[in-house]
């Protein structure tokens, strides 16, 4: 849950491990969808279903994980390694997820 400080606005800490249950949660929803049988949707509704999930996805990972660990700083080393660790899968995830849906996209609008 988001914490509020006095000024009202949201705290950005959020622990690794919640980072990482973010991220995990995104890539295992993604997963799934994409394990989905080809014939339950048509083909526009299958794009479409897969564009909005990935573009909620960023956002969600986004809110959650990538800025508050980006902008979290930590007293000692070792929770800063923690969060690097975490850090690396959130931005390999935004910057694979595009690219990678509109190639599917455009492989489903060529069959």
């Amino acid at each position: 849950m988001s914490q509020f400080n006095l000024s009202g606005s949201m705290s950005d800490f959020r622990s690794t491990t919640h980072c990482l249950l973010v991220v995990a949660g995104a890539i295992l929803l993604l997963s799934l969808y994409l394990m989905l049988p080809k014939d339950l949707l048509t083909q526009s509704t299958y794009g479409t279903g897969l564009l909005l999930l990935v573009a909620g996805l960023n956002v969600l990972l986004f809110l959650e994980a990538t800025r508050p660990l980006w902008r979290g700083i930590h007293p000692n080393i070792g929770q800063d390694i923690r969060r690097v660790l975490v850090l690396v899968p959130c931005l390999l995830f935004h910057l694979l997820t595009p690219p990678g849906s509109l190639l599917l996209l455009l492989a489903l609008a060529l069959t």
